[in-house]
C-alpha cells in the first residue's frame, strides 16, 4: 500500500511539473524515482525543464517526447486531452468531442478486452493502471501502439472521482525492439552460420585426416594383399608339385599293381588247372580222401584271388583309359537267363524274391554284354548281401529317349546320407561289411559303364532301401529274325525268373 502511495504522488508530481512547463515555469526538477516506468520519464523531464529554461519552448520539449496527459471525470465521463494526446491519436482538437467511449472505440479488437479490464480493476481498486494497448489513428488508419500509466482520485469516502494518467507513444520503441530482435535474430543466424561454416571446415578437415589414414590402411592392406597373393601362389606352385608327385605316385602305384596283377595271374591260372587236374586223376578212395579235401580248399582261395586280380587289372585300365570293350546288341531278357542260375543258391539261402520287368520297348541294348554281366553280378550280389531274409529284389528297366536306364532295387538296410557320397570309392566300405569284400567292384562297376557311354547313379533312405541305375545305349533294330529270337528268349526268361523265385 505505502508503494501505491508513492507511485501516486510521484505520478501526481509528474503531472504537475508537466503542468508548470506548459504554463512557462522551467525552475522546477523532478527527483529521482526507483519506479522504472517513470524513471526514463524523470530523466526525459529534467532535460527538458533544462532546455526549456534556455529556449523557452515547453511544447516542443513535450511534442519530441511524445508524451501526453489525460484527465477522465468519472463522474460526468467526459475526457480532457491536452495537444499531444490529439497528435498520439491522429485527430483534430476542433473536430472531435472527447468522452471515454470514443477513447474505448478506437482501440484494436485483440486490445481492447484488456484495456478495458485493466481501467475497471484500477476504477475498482484491483490494482494500480499500467497498460500498453493498441490504437488506429483516425486520420491515417495506422496502428499506434500507447503505454499509459495512471492513478485514481478518491474523495473521503474512497469513492472514484477522477483518473489522471500520461500516454507514452511506444510504436517506435516498438519497431526498434522489432528491429533490435531482428538484428539479434541475425547475429544468431550469423553465429549459426559461423557455426556451421567451422563445423563444415571441421568435418572437411576430418575428412582430409580421415582420407588420409585410410590411405595409409589401403595401402598397408595392398602391401599384405600382396603378400598373401605371393603366398597364395607359393602355396598353389606346392600343392600343383604336390598333386604332381601324388599323382605320379599313383600312377606308379596302379602301375605296380598291373605289373604285379598280370604277373600273378598265370601263376595262380597254373595252380587253379594243376588242382582240377589232380582232383581227376587222385583216385577216390578213403587213403586219399584228405589229399582231395585239402586241394578242394585251396580252389575258393584261388578263385578270390583271382577275382581280386582281375579288378586289380580293370581298376589299372579304367585309370589309363585303356578298358577295352567289345560293343554289340545284346538282349537284357536273354542276358537274365545265362545269370539266372549263378543267383539261386544265395537267393534261396536267404529266402528273397527276385522280380524282374524289361518292356519290350527296351529290352535290346549296344553294350558289352561280358562287361554288363560283370556289372549286374556285382549290384545283385551286393543286394542279396544287404538284404534280410525274405526281401525283395526289383530289376527295372525302362527306356528314355535314345538310352536305356536300368534299375537294381533292394529291401535292404540302406546307405546313410554320410556314407552315400562314398560308395564308388575305391577301396571303400561300410565298417559293419568291410569283411565281405575288395571295396573295389562299385567302383569298377562305374568305371565300366561310362566305358560304355552311360552313366551310373545311386538313391537310398537308411532303414528303406538302395537302388543303383546305370544306363545303356539302346540298340535300334529292325530285323524279323531277330525279333523272333527276342521273342523266344523272353518265354524263356519269363520261365527261368518264376524258377528264381
Amino acid at each position: 500500500m505505502e508503494k501505491q502511495k508513492t507511485t501516486k504522488t510521484e505520478m501526481c508530481d509528474v503531472l504537475n511539473f508537466i503542468t508548470g512547463l506548459e504554463s512557462g515555469d522551467f525552475s522546477k526538477r523532478l527527483t529521482q524515482t526507483d519506479d522504472p516506468i517513470l524513471q526514463p520519464i524523470v530523466e526525459k523531464l529534467n532535460t527538458a525543464a533544462k532546455a526549456l529554461a534556455a529556449q523557452a519552448d515547453a511544447a516542443f520539449i513535450i511534442d519530441a517526447l511524445g508524451i501526453g496527459i489525460w484527465k477522465w471525470d468519472l463522474i460526468t465521463n467526459s475526457l480532457e486531452w491536452d495537444r499531444n494526446m490529439y497528435r498520439l491519436y491522429g485527430v483534430d482538437p476542433t473536430d472531435f468531442n472527447v468522452a471515454y467511449d470514443v477513447w474505448e472505440n478506437s482501440l484494436t479488437t485483440n486490445t481492447k478486452k484488456k484495456a478495458v479490464e485493466d481501467i475497471n480493476n484500477a476504477v475498482a481498486g484491483g490494482k494500480s493502471f499500467d497498460t500498453t494497448f493498441q490504437v488506429v489513428r483516425r486520420n491515417t488508419g495506422e496502428i499506434q501502439e500507447i503505454r499509459t500509466r495512471a492513478f485514481v482520485i478518491r474523495d473521503g469516502n474512497g469513492k472514484p472521482i477522477k483518473m489522471w494518467g500520461i500516454n507514452i507513444d511506444r510504436t517506435r520503441e516498438s519497431e526498434l525492439e522489432i528491429k533490435l530482435k531482428n538484428e539479434q535474430l541475425k547475429a544468431v543466424e550469423d553465429k549459426i552460420d559461423l557455426l556451421k561454416a567451422q563445423a563444415a571446415q571441421q568435418a572437411a578437415e576430418d575428412m582430409t585426416a580421415f582420407a588420409d589414414k585410410a590411405k595409409v590402411i589401403a595401402e598397408k592392406l595392398k602391401e599384405e594383399a600382396l603378400q598373401d597373393k605371393e603366398m597364395a601362389n607359393k602355396l598353389k606352385e606346392e600343392a600343383l608339385l604336390a598333386k604332381a608327385v601324388a599323382d605320379k605316385a599313383i600312377k606308379d602305384r596302379d602301375s605296380m599293381i598291373g605289373i604285379i596283377s598280370h604277373e600273378l595271374k598265370n601263376p595262380l591260372t597254373n595252380m587253379k588247372l594243376s588242382t582240377g587236374l589232380l582232383l581227376k586223376v587222385l583216385p577216390q578212395n578213403q587213403e586219399l580222401e584228405k589229399a582231395r579235401n585239402i586241394i578242394e580248399k585251396i580252389n575258393p582261395s584261388i578263385e578270390r584271388m583271382s577275382r581280386l586280380i582281375s579288378d586289380l587289372l580293370d581298376v589299372t585300365r579304367i585309370d589309363a583309359n585303356s578298358l577295352k570293350v567289345e560293343m554289340g546288341i545284346v538282349l537284357l531278357d536273354k542276358m537274365m537267363i545265362d545269370m539266372a542260375d549263378s543267383f539261386k543258391p544265395y537267393l534261396n539261402e536267404k529266402s528273397i524274391k527276385l522280380k524282374t520287368n524289361i518292356p519290350s520297348d527296351c529290352d535290346e541294348v549296344f553294350c558289352d554284354e561280358d562287361r554288363t554281366i560283370q556289372i549286374l553280378t556285382n549290384l545283385i550280389n551286393n543286394a542279396i548281401k544287404f538284404s534280410n531274409s525274405g526281401g525283395q529284389i526289383f530289376i527295372n528297366a525302362k527306356k528314355i529317349s535314345n538310352m536305356v536306364e536300368i534299375s537294381v532295387e533292394d529291401t535292404g538296410k540302406g546307405i546313410t546320407e554320410e556314407n552315400l557320397t562314398h560308395v564308388f570309392n575305391r577301396f571303400w566300405q561300410e565298417k559293419n561289411h568291410a569283411h565281405i569284400g575288395t571295396g573295389l567292384g562299385l567302383a569298377i562297376s562305374k568305371g565300366l559303364v561310362e566305358a560304355q557311354g552311360g552313366k551310373m547313379w545311386v538313391k537310398s533312405q537308411s532303414g528303406v532301401g538302395t537302388t543303383f541305375y546305370f544306363t545303356l545305349k539302346l540298340a535300334e533294330t529292325n530285323n524279323q529274325l531277330f525279333d523272333l529270337i527276342k521273342d523266344q528268349t523272353r518265354e524263356k526268361v519269363n520261365a527261368n525268373v518264376e524258377n528264381l523265385h
